[in-house]
Order: structure tokens, then C-alpha cells, then sequence
């Protein structure tokens, strides 16, 4: 326990501390550029001599096995926090997250918690947009729109059209593809199977594969 210990100390820490303190005192002389990266060190750090992963193993993601793969399927080739939160809210990252075994099955809930924390600092634009979608059943021709609310069943992915009283009159025949971040409302019915709906939020590029305007 004792080598152990001293080798916890010396390469762990001690080791990690000195790469650092080099490289701080080479940027406060102008020898090295006040961006560069202590890879030396991170590597030590996080256990991987690979950038990407190893800025994921820093930022809090665990799993060296799960870091390697994320960044091999979903083409991480960022170089700072700044740019691996831009490749986290990416929409191939999106996406390969949606699958509940990735990066792999032991790290996936790990991941997706990793992924939300690192996501909750960015400012994401909310923006409009207005789009029409089909139901799976006939609307009762004597509901208005004002009556209408839209809900995303995220447990059996499906979405639903609640009246004012909140019964359920339809379901959209293509469900959003996750819980809307933003406000959704109904514009007009476009016919028996038909609505327009209006959509207001950070993520509407992920929302549904619909025809945009």
C-alpha cells in the first residue's frame, strides 16, 4: 500500500503539478503560447494521450473506454471546453445520444448526465418557426385551435393532442423526437388530419423532421 501511495503521489499529483508549472512559467515568458494545451499533463491526468478524450475525462465524463468511443463514432476533434461543448450540442451528438447503449452500455446514463451538465452553460438561441404535421386520427371538427394543447409523451415517445380539459383528441402521426425544450402552440386545423402548429425554442433542428419555413 505504501508503493502504491508514493507512486499515487509522485506521478499523480507531483508529476501532473511540475508539466503544469512548466508550462505556466513558459507562457508568463513568452516562450509558449498562452492557448497551448498541456497534453503532457492531461494525459498523465486523465489517463488517455489523446486530446479529445482526455478534455472529456477532465470536464467530469468518467469512462476512458466511453470517452475513446464517443469521440471515435461522433468525429470529436475539438481542442478546448469551448469547442467540445459546441461538438456536445452538435447534431450528430444528438442523435448517436439518443441510443440508449452509447458510447457503450455500461457508460450511456453516465454519458447523457455528462452531456446535459456540459450543455447547461451554453446560450442557445430561441427562434420561431411555424409547421404543419398530420395526425394519427381525425381531430372533432368542433374543436378551435386556442382549445388545443400539444404533449410529449417521452416514456413511450409519442405526442398527443390534449383538449382544454385535457382529454386526449389525437396524436401526431410522426411524434416530436424528444421532449421540446421551448413553447408549442396550435395555429390553425388544416383540415380533419392536418395542423399548424407554431414553435418557439432552442431546439427545433432536433425536434421532428418536418417540412421547415
Amino acid at each position: 500500500m505504501e508503493a502504491i501511495a508514493c507512486i499515487e503521489d509522485a506521478l499523480s499529483y507531483r508529476l501532473v503539478w511540475a508539466l503544469e508549472a512548466v508550462r505556466v512559467r513558459g507562457v508568463a515568458h513568452g516562450l509558449l503560447s498562452t492557448d497551448t494545451v498541456g497534453y503532457a499533463a492531461l494525459a498523465l491526468e486523465s489517463g488517455v494521450n489523446i486530446l479529445p478524450p482526455a478534455l472529456l475525462i477532465q470536464a467530469g465524463f468518467s469512462s476512458r473506454v466511453g470517452s475513446l468511443k464517443a469521440v471515435q463514432d461522433a468525429a470529436g476533434e475539438f481542442t478546448d471546453f469551448s469547442s467540445m461543448r459546441g461538438w456536445l450540442g452538435s447534431e450528430l451528438v444528438i442523435e448517436m445520444s439518443r441510443n440508449q447503449n452509447w458510447p457503450t452500455l455500461e457508460t450511456s446514463e453516465a454519458w447523457r448526465a455528462f452531456r446535459e451538465s456540459g450543455l447547461d452553460g451554453i446560450s442557445r438561441a430561441w427562434t420561431e418557426h411555424s409547421f404543419t404535421t398530420h395526425l394519427a386520427v381525425s381531430l372533432n371538427p368542433d374543436l378551435r385551435p386556442e382549445q388545443l394543447q400539444v404533449i410529449h409523451d417521452e416514456s413511450n415517445a409519442e405526442t398527443w393532442i390534449y383538449s382544454d380539459d385535457m382529454r386526449r383528441v389525437g396524436r401526431l402521426l410522426q411524434p416530436f423526437n424528444h421532449e421540446p425544450a421551448g413553447l408549442v402552440t396550435t395555429e390553425a386545423i388544416e383540415g380533419a388530419d392536418l395542423l399548424r402548429l407554431n414553435y418557439f425554442g432552442p431546439d427545433f433542428r432536433t425536434l421532428q423532421n418536418v417540412d421547415r419555413e
